[in-house]
């Protein structure tokens, strides 16, 4: 059941980062959100990973040198790069294709 609740926030976020002129969330209210998200984005659960993937992109269309900020300072964090590095190539319009 957490996983579930934790997609649905993921698409919900998503959603509402959509919802007004990216003004509107810049700052603290994006910062601590990326702070979360980043934490989320390390999840064993691949299923959470992109779903959180999806979230931290549409963030960037927000602030996208704080995302990218955030995914460099979390690379050396989380256990394994790769959704960090997925962060920056989706935002350099690239796509990480992983087994």
């Amino acid at each position: 059941m957490p996983d579930q609740v934790r997609l649905c926030v993921c698409g919900t976020l998503e959603d509402f980062l959509q919802c007004g002129a990216p003004t509107l969330f810049k700052g603290t209210m994006i910062d601590y959100t990326l702070d979360q998200l980043f934490i989320h984005l390390d999840d064993g659960d691949a299923a959470i990973q992109e779903a959180v993937l999806k979230v931290v992109v549409q963030a960037a269309k927000v602030d996208k040198a704080l995302v990218e900020k955030k995914a460099d300072l979390n690379r050396l964090n989380h256990r394994t790069p790769v959704m960090c590095d997925k962060v920056q190539a989706a935002l350099d319009g690239y796509e990480i294709v992983t087994d």
